[in-house]
């Protein structure tokens, strides 16, 4: 089985559990707090895909790690998917769920890349951009590339607005080929 879908079926049973059990928002604040220590550590993530390092080991590794920070709910699911040899589909069980979670809640993230930061009123224009189109809250996340040398990109989901000036420039480029 594709470990994507087995990372799946542990997310959406982590996310059935701690929506019934009423535990939903403290989860999803746990699995917020594992996804950014797993991006900003890339090492943690390394030693979880490694066949040589024991199951046991991974454990101890995120006991110390998470156990202080995490409820009980999210800490006996860690220690399941060590026992289990699952420990390495953490990262992607951690992306599931909150996909998982913005559902639930209504949410989508939109992703905007700008040349430059964006003003407050472009960040507006384009969350009700997004929710006219979704019907959904928006969620933007934002970052500057140089590239772009001006404008932006919109992405949500695997749709893409891409109004930089490079973009504009490549297909000037594609349609002067063409002629």
């Amino acid at each position: 089985m594709p470990s994507t879908r087995v990372a799946s079926r542990y997310s959406k049973s982590l996310f059935e559990l701690a929506r019934d059990t009423e535990k939903l928002e403290v989860v999803y604040r746990d699995i917020s707090l594992i996804s950014r220590t797993f991006a900003a550590n890339r090492n943690l993530g390394l030693m979880l895909l490694n066949p040589v390092v024991r199951y046991d080991f991974k454990l101890r590794i995120l006991q110390r790690v998470f156990q202080k920070q995490i409820g009980d709910l999210t800490y006996r699911f860690l220690e399941l998917l060590s026992r289990k040899g699952r420990a390495e589909l953490l990262p992607e069980i951690c992306t599931a769920f909150t996909k998982y979670y913005y559902d639930q809640k209504g949410l989508v993230v939109a992703q905007v890349t700008g040349a430059v930061p964006l003003d407050d009123e472009i960040k507006s224009q384009l969350s009700e951009y997004v929710r006219k189109h979704t019907g959904k809250e928006v969620l933007l996340e934002e970052k500057t590339e140089d590239d772009l040398i001006g404008g932006f990109v919109l992405r949500v989901g695997d749709r893409q607005l891409n109004s930089s000036v490079s973009g504009m420039l490549r297909q000037l480029k594609k349609e002067f080929r063409g002629k």
